[in-house]
Order: C-alpha cells, then sequence, then structure tokens
C-alpha cells in the first residue's frame, strides 16, 4: 500500500528510521538511535542525545545521468552532546562513524527515492554559545514527482 505523504516527508521518516538502528546492541559505538526527532518539541532525558532530521530544500536534478524530471532533495541531521561531558569530543566523533556506518548499510526502500547519502559532516563547537557540541550532516536524495 503507497503512503499518502508527500514524498519528502516519506524522506524524512526513511531517514529516521536508519538513524533508529543506531544502537550499541547492533554494534555501534552510541544509543542516538534511541531519541531521533522529526520535531523538535520532545525534551531529551538527562542521558539522551536528541537527534534532529530536517528535510530541506528540492531543485531539479544537476546530475546529466539522470531522469530530467528528476528532483533533488536536501537534508540534515543535527546530534547534540552536552559540551559538559568529560568525553564530549570523543562522543561527537563515534557519532560521525555511527551515522556515516548506518548510511553504509542497506536503506530501507521508497517508492521514487534513490540514492539518500551523505555529503558532509561538521562538528560544530558550542555554536551560538551553546553549552552543546553539535554534529551536523548534510545529505542529498533524488526522486520523481508524483504526477
Amino acid at each position: 500500500m503507497a503512503s499518502t505523504d508527500p514524498i519528502t516527508w516519506q524522506l524524512a521518516l526513511a531517514v529516521q528510521a536508519q538513524l533508529q538502528l543506531i544502537r550499541k546492541v547492533n554494534g555501534y559505538f552510541t544509543d542516538i538511535g534511541d531519541l531521533v526527532l522529526l520535531e523538535e518539541s520532545v525534551t531529551p532525558t538527562k542521558d539522551q542525545i536528541p537527534v534532529v532530521v530536517d528535510v530541506n530544500t528540492s531543485r531539479l536534478s544537476t546530475d546529466p545521468n539522470v531522469n530530467r524530471r528528476q528532483r533533488s532533495i536536501s537534508f540534515t541531521i543535527e546530534a547534540a552532546v552536552k559540551a559538559s561531558l568529560s568525553n564530549a569530543k570523543q562522543l561527537a566523533h563515534q557519532i560521525v562513524g555511527d551515522v556515516e556506518s548506518a548510511f553504509s548499510k542497506p536503506q530501507a526502500s521508497i517508492t521514487g527515492i534513490a540514492n539518500a547519502k551523505l555529503t558532509d559532516s561538521t562538528i560544530l563547537k558550542r555554536p551560538d554559545g551553546l553549552d552543546a557540541i553539535v554534529v551536523q550532516f548534510n545529505g542529498t536524495a533524488n526522486y520523481l514527482p508524483r504526477t
């Protein structure tokens, strides 16, 4: 049965599902899969590292090897590690490794979405004076708009 949600929201759900696999019991360094949010209204518990997924922009794909109607969509993943933790920088680097590893594995199939991949990652130390180290990932995926 096809989802009635827009394909852009389906991408957000697929990225969330991929990130929710990140748990130590699955061989990862961290348990960031415990709190992967699509909305920022949830307050994490003391030990949780919140991970937020945002689908940002959609544009015609510039890749000459794809269908002319195909669109490219960008997404952002952010994880905030409390800077006051004694191993905050180590955790930030473990999150980079975990997310990159999760995206190297087969992803949930969504009809019409192809090639979801990470394009870059950045570790931001105390952005805007926050008491956090923010790990930010950008990614893209291609899709054909519904007609």
